[in-house]
């Protein structure tokens, strides 16, 4: 990881040519990876390497694809991240919203493109090669999957995907990046509820109602 930032900015800064930076990176985006002790570094730096808008199609396809992934792995701080960066990554790249569009069956593996099933999800997660592992022909049915996680914040991001209300231009991420266990604890433990949550209807008079047939049982 380390080599990979200062590769980048000798190629961003000195015009160095490294083709094979990106499918280093590509390899390097696994679940083991984004949990390791240098993970906050990695969730800053990353946002940062895919912020181009030179990219190619097949490329931001691979790389939301294996985020998507990643999300349905991971723990919740690193799905949330995962999330947020493929929602970026989309309103950057407009050419790949197609992936959200492509309307997931009820299997979750199957997907319909133009009214036609296509089959089984073509990706090919196991390829290291983002120009042959067929994420630009599959589609992240994945998010579909996380409308039903139990994190209230997993399913506000979901939302943004398909909600005629979602942000209509990218999303800061610095939030995202050093997003935690303690600090989503602490979110929830600090919320508050706007109104009186209702315990009881009506305050009980007597232990038995009247005409009720345990008030002769004394």
């Amino acid at each position: 990881l380390l080599a990979l930032e200062g590769l980048f900015i000798l190629m961003q800064k000195h015009n160095l040519d490294y083709p094979d930076f990106f499918p280093k990176l590509y390899q390097l985006l696994t679940v083991k990876n984004l949990q390791s002790s240098a993970c906050e570094r990695f969730f800053s730096l990353l946002p940062l390497f895919l912020k181009s808008f030179k990219l190619p199609a097949y490329m931001v396809a691979a790389f939301a694809k294996r985020l998507c992934r990643i999300s349905l792995k991971a723990e919740v701080p690193i799905c949330i991240f995962s999330l947020a960066l493929v929602f970026n990554l989309l309103k950057r790249h407009p050419q790949c919203q197609e992936l959200v569009h492509r309307v997931p069956k009820e299997e979750g593996i199957l997907a319909v493109v133009r009214r036609k099933p296509f089959g089984p999800d073509p990706y090919q997660e196991s390829n290291p090669d983002m120009a042959t592992c067929k994420a630009i022909d599959s589609c992240l049915w994945e998010i579909k999957t996380l409308k039903n996680h139990y994190s209230p914040k997993v399913v506000a991001l979901v939302r943004n995907f398909t909600d005629e209300n979602a942000p209509k231009y990218e999303i800061d991420m610095e939030p995202y990046i050093k997003e935690n266990f303690h600090s989503l604890y602490e979110e929830e433990a600090n919320h508050r509820i706007n109104h009186r949550v209702a315990l009881r209807y009506n305050p009980p008079e007597k232990l038995f109602a009247e005409n009720s047939f345990m008030q002769d049982f004394k």
